[in-house]
């Protein structure tokens, strides 16, 4: 073959060699490209995973908390069907009141676009009726102190003439012109309803925002007293549904509020610093705090629930929320504290303080460190050898101060003590009194020396100084 040709062949393969290898490359790129774009969307997929999930705690509760006030909704705001019972009411209402319905018409309402999206449906209605002053005042409270939601956005008023007053006694009749407006419920679909795990446990867990949530929705209710003596009927004269003696006056209902809610903020404090106490020493001396101010609090609230003084209503919800509320949470927050199986460190620190209050003769104290830990005791289920020892020696120095608070209690004086080494007699209540000799039930003398008289009392060894 002559060497041109080999050359040019040789260059041939080189170029088809080439070609290959650039497009295995440009294949491989191209595979390159798609494995790393498929790489991105997995990535964005497992970030909205994540997210989903960590929403999912939320999401579920919003879901509890709304299946368990629907039927408070549906109450407040029933749907379509129920709009002819809306108008019977307003017509109820007028009879109660005893006021003359003149004219009773639905007032054409035009949707927006995004009104017509949502589940709710305003529906509104112009009343026309005629009565006195407080006939008029009455009908408005009727409206405004429905279970259903109405509200009045506007009215006008034209008073009786002149001539009429002056022509005709008795009470004079008003011509009225209402605008009532209600919401009409209706769910645009039923959604499938989803399975939440667990939802009668994390229900209970939620009754505390759900009874909240149900306060919140529930309108309050009024009463209307009549006339009442007032000048010009126009300014608000309800009162909170309830029997009220004397009215106190609204600055003093304020000023009573705020040092309650003071002293409510008082004992949150309080309750933070005992669920942060890192001993138990420190543990008991704010738990005692604690109960100190719940209990002078809670005497306040069943004052006013009693006496029902909180008629101006700004005042008493605010009295609901941060009071009445407040404590409510404190408290269930204790019974979850002590529906706690204690540590086994927290029964051992127990322990040690107990022992050193009864090493110094300070039964009270060591009562009271049972008592904080008592209704934890309660929790504990036998089985575990060192929790089952811990808390029976707990029991058995709870015995020991008990017994020895009662014994400390007796009138027992001793007199003296005479005699010799190892034969001595002690003067107790002016008799003469030996070892192993009963000086009354449940109480044998043991010991007897210059400085004390050791007796056993209830099955407890105890001790009184001479001259007590």
């Amino acid at each position: 073959m002559e060497p041109r040709k080999k050359v040019l062949l040789s260059l041939g393969a080189g170029v088809a060699v080439t070609l290959g290898l650039c497009g295995l490359v440009y294949s491989q790129y191209a595979n390159l490209e798609k494995l790393q774009g498929d790489a991105e969307r997995l990535s964005a997929e497992i970030d909205t995973n994540r997210t989903m999930l960590a929403k999912s705690p939320d999401l579920e509760r919003e879901v509890i908390l709304q299946r368990e006030t629907d039927e408070v909704v549906r109450t407040i705001l029933p749907n379509s069907k129920d709009m002819p019972n809306f108008t019977r009411s307003l017509h109820s209402f007028a009879q109660e009141a005893k006021v003359r319905i003149n004219s009773l018409q639905e007032k054409n309402a035009t949707r927006s676009a995004k009104a017509a999206k949502t589940d709710f449906e305003k529906a509104a209605y112009t009343v026309q009726f005629e009565g006195d002053a407080f006939q008029i005042l009455s009908f408005f409270n009727l409206v405004e102190s429905s279970p259903r939601f109405m509200s009045v956005p506007s009215f006008q008023l034209s008073a009786a003439k002149k001539r009429r007053m002056s022509s005709e006694g008795g009470p004079q009749l008003h011509a009225v012109t209402l605008e009532v407006e209600t919401y009409v419920y209706d769910e645009k679909g039923t959604p499938q309803r989803v399975q939440v795990d667990g939802y009668e446990r994390k229900r209970e867990a939620l009754l505390p925002d759900i009874a909240k949530r149900t306060s919140d929705l529930v309108l309050p209710k009024f009463a209307y007293k009549g006339a009442r003596n007032r000048r010009d009927p126009w300014i608000d004269p309800r009162v909170m549904a309830t029997d009220v003696g004397e009215l106190v006056p609204i600055p003093e209902q304020l000023a009573y509020v705020d040092v309650l809610a003071e002293r409510t903020r008082v004992a949150v404090v309080s309750w933070e610093e005992y669920d942060m106490a890192e001993t138990l020493v420190a543990q008991i001396k704010v738990r005692s705090e604690l109960e100190g101010h719940l209990a002078a609090i809670e005497s306040e609230i069943r004052r006013v629930e009693q006496e029902s003084f909180l008629t101006y209503e700004p005042a008493r919800r605010r009295y609901l929320v941060e009071v009445v509320d407040e404590v409510a949470l404190i408290r269930h927050r204790l019974a979850e504290t002590e529906q706690k199986t204690p540590s086994i460190a927290h029964l051992e620190q127990t322990i040690q303080s107990m022992e050193g209050h009864l090493s110094l003769d300070e039964f009270v104290l060591a009562l009271q460190v049972f008592e904080a830990i008592k209704p934890r005791l309660e929790a504990v289920l036998p089985g575990e050898a060192r929790i089952d020892e811990l808390v029976e020696r707990i029991r058995f120095y709870e015995r020991i101060a008990r017994t020895a608070i009662k014994f400390n209690q007796m009138d027992l004086t001793i007199g003296g003590v005479g005699g010799g080494e190892g034969h001595y007699i002690a003067l107790i209540n002016k008799r003469s009194y030996a070892v192993k000799e009963m000086v009354g039930p449940d109480l044998q003398v043991l010991e007897i020396t210059p400085e004390y008289v050791e007796f056993l009392f209830e099955g407890v060894v105890l001790r009184k100084a001479i001259g007590n």
